[in-house]
């Protein structure tokens, strides 16, 4: 749509306004990311494994490993944009084998931690 501004002297000028209906663009889903996305943990050192999150204006919404959900606030606890993996929870995975934790967000793709 343009609009014309009629002065009584000089330019007319005109604005042109577009107008755009925001509930058919998508909107675009930013993937968080997880830093570092390994790590290693010594058994017996009974110390946490924090990780470090850049969000990007999503939200974390759970932690799984094989498909078991963790239990915030026991296995791991959130401070801001870090987790923190409790030693507790981290001296439960089998010895000489990779385990992946996934970090599911409120948007784009979740990301995985391997210990």
């Amino acid at each position: 749509k343009t609009i014309t501004f009629n002065f009584s002297a000089g330019n007319s000028p005109k604005l042109t306004i577009n107008v755009v209906d925001s509930s058919v663009i998508p909107p675009i889903e930013k993937d968080s990311i997880i830093t570092p996305s390994s790590i290693s943990y010594i058994k017996g050192e009974k110390s946490d494994a924090n990780v470090t999150m850049t969000l990007k204006g999503n939200t974390l919404v759970s932690l799984q490993n094989n498909g078991v959900t963790l239990v915030q606030g026991t296995d791991y606890v959130v401070a801001e944009n870090i987790v923190a993996l409790k030693a507790d929870y981290l001296e439960t995975l089998k010895e000489g084998q990779s385990t992946n934790i996934t970090f599911n967000f409120s948007a784009g793709k979740p990301q995985t931690l391997t210990i």
